[in-house]
């Protein structure tokens, strides 16, 4: 399911098979804002008395079965698709994955590097 914004979208990744991807807008949606999204459920998590163990168990099952129903051609709906990419920030946060690995900015046009270098300072910060 690719799903471009006006500049872009992140195309999400996990073990080497596309699940999902969410628009980029400039002034709206952009990178901090799905990685704020992912803090927000550890930090809850956390609250409501979860261990790290926990969490990383409940973030990588989670993954999975969103990385089985693409195996098996099942429809991810786009609630799922939020859910797993905050599960999939989450654990980039814990550092149990790399965002080399499971996120890719794809910019609407081929010729943007300039966005492309945007968005991966906003990543780094």
């Amino acid at each position: 399911m690719l799903n471009p914004g006006p500049d872009g979208e992140i195309v999400l990744f996990y073990k080497d098979v596309l699940i999902c991807s969410f628009p980029l807008n400039k002034e709206e949606l952009i990178y901090s804002d799905y990685q704020e999204g992912a803090n927000q459920l550890i930090v809850d998590s956390m609250r409501s008395n979860k261990n790290m163990r926990e969490q990383i168990y409940a973030y990588r099952r989670y993954c999975n079965i969103c990385w089985m129903k693409k195996l098996r051609c099942q429809e991810i709906t786009p609630s799922d698709c939020e859910m797993f990419m905050a599960s999939l920030l989450a654990l980039v946060k814990l550092r149990i994955l790399t965002e080399e690995e499971s996120v890719y900015f794809a910019p609407k046009y081929r010729g943007n590097r300039a966005f492309v270098h945007k968005m991966i300072q906003l990543k780094s910060k």
